[in-house]
């Protein structure tokens, strides 16, 4: 069988370019994102991932964000209101 993936609405930003939004905030404090000089160590519910400037932070199932690069996100998201 084939199956599509329902479209669902998420936050984001691009770390390093844009203002960092009070959700992501929260996800420092509970210790879901580890922020660094180099970039950011995000645990997600694959394991650890590690975003850099340029890359898109999408806020995920339960809050819990996750990376994504930024020519992969321009062909998976579009902008919405």
């Amino acid at each position: 069988m084939r199956y599509k993936v329902r479209a669902i609405y998420v936050e984001a930003f691009r770390y390093g370019i844009d203002p960092t939004p009070d959700w992501f905030e929260k996800c420092v404090e509970y210790g879901w994102a580890v922020c660094r000089e180099t970039g950011t160590s995000l645990r997600t519910h694959e394991g650890a991932q590690f975003v850099i400037n340029g890359d898109w932070i999408v806020q995920g199932y339960n809050g819990i964000p996750y990376g994504v690069y930024d020519d992969d996100f321009g062909r998976l998201y579009e902008p919405c209101e």
